[in-house]
């Protein structure tokens, strides 16, 4: 299968699913330039590694497409954008596009209502 490694370091109070949320932008966005099917997500959190596989998600990449073209407008254009505020703010405030993205073959990563997060099979 056609497949990349993603590393990344961090202090030992992080949470994957924080990883996750930070970085799947940018494991999206090489899946869809590489055409790859899927990444692997490789964390160490201070002395502890942890992985998980990142697969591709059409939803997701959708919602980041607009943002890819206005950030590419701006460089073609060589004009400041608009409002980076409300950019960096589209992909985290729809939190369905986050659950949509396939991790280790499951999806809905959904907090209770106690704050857990519950994931489910895809399917």
């Amino acid at each position: 299968r056609n497949s990349i490694v993603e590393c990344k370091h961090t202090n030992s109070y992080n949470t994957m699913d924080k990883m996750l949320d930070f970085y799947m932008p940018q494991l999206q966005f090489y899946i869809w330039l590489a055409k790859l099917d899927k990444m692997i997500f490789s964390v160490i959190f201070g002395n502890q590694w942890k992985a998980v596989e990142v697969y591709p998600s059409a939803e997701y990449l959708e919602l980041m497409k607009d943002q890819i073209k206005m950030f590419w407008d701006t460089l073609v254009h060589n004009k400041e954008p608009d409002d980076l505020n409300y950019n960096n703010q589209v992909l985290k405030d729809n939190p369905a596009s986050i659950d949509s993205v396939p991790i280790n073959k499951l999806v809905a990563r959904k907090k209770d209502s106690r704050g857990s997060v519950r994931i489910t099979k895809k399917g």
